[in-house]
């Protein structure tokens, strides 16, 4: 339990850091912080996940879920692009499992 809580109380410094320095208005520093972090802490981040809610159609969950990974959560409906190619174009092979 103690290599929990350490972690979290780095975890939770990393990002006390970051909120000071963000109130302070210094994007700079910031952005050069948190770049290198980003993809340790969440594909969210970078841009390569997404939540979406339950309720959503659930002939898109499937069309989003022909091409990234999905993941049912609590909450939501995840997908990410882990262990996944993403296409640089869908193409009609794609399209067609849509239908």
């Amino acid at each position: 339990m103690a290599g929990f809580i350490s972690a979290y109380e780095m975890i939770r410094n990393f990002f006390l850091k970051l909120n000071e320095l963000y109130k302070d208005s210094d994007k700079k520093k910031f952005f050069d912080i948190i770049k290198p972090e980003a993809k340790r802490y969440s594909r969210h981040v970078s841009g390569r996940a997404v939540d979406i809610k339950k309720n959503t159609d659930k002939k898109i969950l499937f069309a989003i879920g022909t091409v990234l990974r999905r993941v049912n959560e609590k909450l939501c409906t995840h997908f990410d692009d882990q262990r996944r190619t993403i296409p640089a174009a869908i193409d009609e092979s794609v399209k067609s499992k849509w239908r």
